[in-house]
């Protein structure tokens, strides 16, 4: 990036300027010239002259510091990053960022190739104005093609002006005997003078155009270094970043943009195959899928014959499952396909097309791309984006991570609430009157064959349940207190054992819901593809491995005791030195132990 000195509009103070500066720069080589006149030949004399004259000449294109450039263009500079700008300018004194010399470098690039992939993070890049910074860096490219051509001239032609202009001259200071005359009276010096005052005119336009293409080039340099600084702290905000300082000095330090592109991708383990999901995804936008389908009632078994089949075939060898013939035999190759296809749409994984298989096959493209766009925005999102310690549950997904130091170290199975059914207000949204809540908390406690205290509603379908059964709240274990108020309800609590519906061990975490994770002696449940069963609280598969974890996690002793607890006919409370943060979220999409989309 070059700065200029800015020449005058009017052409003729621009001309007469430039015809002093000749006449001062031959008037300086004469002065020298008639010292050295008995020690220099004439060829010597027209030797040296062009190198000199082209040195003094190129003078009139300057060339001044980059930091004195963007600190003057930074003032008129607008964009809603123009503080972070600022900011970045002064911490690498105001030197340009993204452009080198009046050129995208490296980190330009970089950054460049990285805003041109955000579609793939479901990110809208309108905000971004990439068109215009495109249309910046064509722009630069054919600025600095054209000032190269324009300095080659400037440097090389005017040894043939130096050579039309000054032969006579030169002839008249090494052989004439009356230095007094005056050279450019005679009628070949006349004819030579006409030639370098054309020749001149033609310079005096070179200078001029080179002038005016480096303010051009300074100008959109300065500007398109900027916009790119800008975008940048846009995409770090977009990528759920949100300390500054680390952003100002990845960009600062960094001379390939590796640190700031590390930093800005999140770190959670669904995010890089989410993000190549929605590539795959919007690559099948632009192929036409194959017809809507339209299924009968009837279940698609293995050995089946049918136009069913062979549509069902197309649209999973669309989609990416089926790769054979594409006939209406439902064959090996088909039933692993669907398999496939079962697994990542959370269905029964059977190979048999019945009649969820038929509505999930029917899901337009358009729709899983706004799940795994929502899915990737939930993972740009502290604190999933980085999380280092912590459970998350994901609601719809029916699944729990365990994760420490940045991994997951353990999933389980869960169980969540029932989403349909009688609604309440949740917020602002109604939900579910059983349906789990989104939240964030921390394990305080693991209790140890704990008690269940049932509340009013789940009493009043235990009363419906228990209905002609005089025996069934003794043989199921349940205790009945006296209501704390008169005419109260009373209080009623299961005991612990194998009947209790909290199973063998509760995790506690306070919340304003009421809800915590549990064991269940319903285990069966477990193996169904859909586990929305429970009343809001959360059961856990393998709830004593994940209280074991959680435990050694904790550097707790009690690790060493859980036989002895399970032993006691009461509950054991253990507290967690260092409560483990819990995290329940609903997010459409996401990967399973192998990286694949689910």
């Amino acid at each position: 990036m070059v700065r200029v000195s800015r020449l005058s509009n009017n052409s003729r103070k621009l001309a007469i300027l430039l015809r002093l500066l000749v006449v001062l720069l031959l008037f300086s080589f004469i002065v020298s010239a008639k010292k050295r006149v008995a020690f220099c030949s004439e060829s010597d004399q027209l030797e040296n002259l062009p190198a000199y004259f082209a040195k003094n000449l190129s003078k009139s294109v300057k060339e001044f510091p980059e930091n004195a450039i963007i600190q003057n263009y930074i003032l008129s500079f607008e964009d809603t990053h123009r503080t972070d700008v600022l900011e970045l300018y002064e911490k690498v004194g105001f030197q340009p960022v993204f452009l080198t010399n009046g050129k995208l470098n490296k980190k330009g690039k970089r950054l460049l190739e990285r805003l041109n992939s955000l579609v793939f993070d479901g990110i809208d890049v309108d905000m971004y104005a990439l068109v215009s910074i495109q249309e910046k860096v064509v722009r630069i490219e054919a600025l600095n093609n054209i000032l190269k051509e324009l300095k080659t001239y400037i440097s090389s032609e005017p040894k043939i002006f130096v050579e039309r202009f000054c032969p006579a001259y030169i002839s008249y200071v090494s052989f004439n005997s009356n230095p007094g005359a005056s050279v450019f009276t005679s009628p070949k010096a006349a004819h030579q003078i006409k030639v370098a005052n054309d020749t001149c005119e033609v310079f005096m336009q070179v200078i001029a155009t080179a002038n005016k293409t480096l303010i051009n080039l300074n100008e959109t340099a300065s500007d398109l270094d900027a916009m790119l600084i800008a975008r940048a702290f846009r995409l770090a905000r977009d990528m759920g970043v949100e300390d500054k300082e680390s952003v100002l000095d990845a960009l600062a330090r960094d001379d390939d943009l590796s640190d700031f592109l590390k930093l800005i991708e999140p770190k959670s383990v669904h995010y890089a195959p989410l993000r190549k999901a929605l590539k795959a995804l919007l690559e099948k936008c632009s192929d036409p899928p194959p017809e809507t389908l339209t299924f009968s009632s009837r279940t698609l078994r293995p050995g089946a014959v049918s136009d069913e089949v062979l549509a069902i075939k197309k649209r999973l060898k669309w989609e990416g499952y089926y790769k054979g013939a594409l006939d209406n035999r439902y064959d090996r190759g088909l039933k692993e396909a669907v398999k496939e296809f079962q697994r990542a749409n959370a269905l029964q994984v059977d190979g048999i097309v019945g009649q969820e298989t038929k509505e999930a096959l029917k899901v337009p493209v358009e729709e899983k791309i706004r799940y795994v766009k929502l899915a990737l925005a939930e993972f740009r999102k502290e604190p999933l984006r980085d999380l280092e310690r912590g459970i998350v549950i994901n609601i719809p997904q029916f699944m729990l991570e365990v994760y420490f130091k940045g991994q997951i170290i353990e999933r389980h199975k869960v169980i969540v609430g029932k989403a349909n059914g009688k609604k309440k207000k949740l917020g602002n949204r109604l939900v579910g009157i059983n349906q789990t809540p989104e939240l964030e908390s921390k394990i305080t406690r693991i209790v140890f064959k704990p008690r269940w205290y049932v509340n009013k509603r789940i009493l009043k379908e235990l009363e419906a349940e228990s209905q002609g059964d005089p025996d069934y709240y003794v043989r199921q274990g349940f205790v009945f207190l006296p209501p704390r108020k008169p005419g109260g309800l009373p209080r009623v609590y299961q005991k612990p054992g194998e009947k209790n519906a909290l199973g063998l061990v509760k995790f506690e975490f306070p919340n304003r819901y009421q809800v915590y994770l549990h064991d269940t002696p319903t285990k069966h449940l477990f193996s169904k593809s859909k586990r929305a069963f429970s009343h809001g609280c959360i059961r856990v598969e393998n709830a004593l491995k994940l209280a074991k974890t959680l435990l050694k996690l904790d550097n707790n002793n009690a690790l060493n005791s859980i036989e002895k607890y399970l032993k006691r006919k009461n509950p054991t409370y253990v507290k967690l030195k260092n409560p483990f943060p819990i995290y329940v979220r609903y997010i459409p999409a996401s990967t399973d132990s192998k990286g694949r989309v689910v």
